[in-house]
C-alpha cells in the first residue's frame, strides 16, 4: 500500500481543483475520470468522493473556484474589493474597458484555463451537461 501525503482540508480542495482542471482542459469533461483525478492527487476514489461529493459536484467546484480565483486576481490589478462593490461599476470607477483589458492579460498567463472553459462552453451546448445552466 503506498502512502498518502495528508494535507490541510483547504490544501487538499485546492490540489483537487486544480488538478481536475487540468484533466477538464486536456478531456473534456465526458472524458473526466474520478479515478485519474485522485491518481493525481495521490487519493483513492472514495477519498475523492469525500472532498467533493460527485463527478458533477467536482465540475462546479471548479466553476466556482475558477470564477473566484479570477476575480480576486482582476480585483487587485484593478485596484478594487473582491468580491466586487456594485457601486464601483455605477460610478464608473469601474468600467468594461478597464476590466476586460486585464482579463485578457491575466487570460494570456493561463492557456489552460481558457482551454478549460472553451472546451466546457461547447461540451455544455447540451442540455444534459452539468454545466449547462453555467454557460446560459
Amino acid at each position: 500500500m503506498r502512502q498518502r501525503e495528508r494535507l490541510p482540508a483547504p490544501e487538499r480542495r485546492r490540489q483537487i481543483l486544480g488538478v481536475t482542471a487540468g484533466l477538464i482542459a486536456e478531456r473534456g469533461f465526458w472524458g473526466l475520470s474520478m479515478q485519474d483525478v485522485a491518481d493525481g492527487c495521490g487519493l483513492t476514489v472514495p477519498g475523492l468522493l469525500h472532498h467533493v461529493g460527485s463527478k458533477d459536484g467536482l465540475l462546479i467546484a471548479v466553476l466556482d473556484y475558477r470564477d473566484a480565483e479570477d476575480g480576486r486576481s482582476l480585483a487587485a490589478e484593478l485596484g478594487a474589493q473582491w468580491p466586487p462593490d456594485p457601486s464601483a461599476v455605477d460610478s464608473g470607477r469601474l468600467d468594461l474597458r478597464r476590466m476586460c483589458a486585464a482579463l485578457v492579460r491575466r487570460n494570456a498567463t493561463q492557456p489552460e484555463i481558457v482551454r478549460l472553459f472553451a472546451v466546457l462552453e461547447a461540451e455544455s451546448l447540451a442540455p444534459s451537461h452539468p454545466a449547462h445552466a453555467y454557460f446560459a
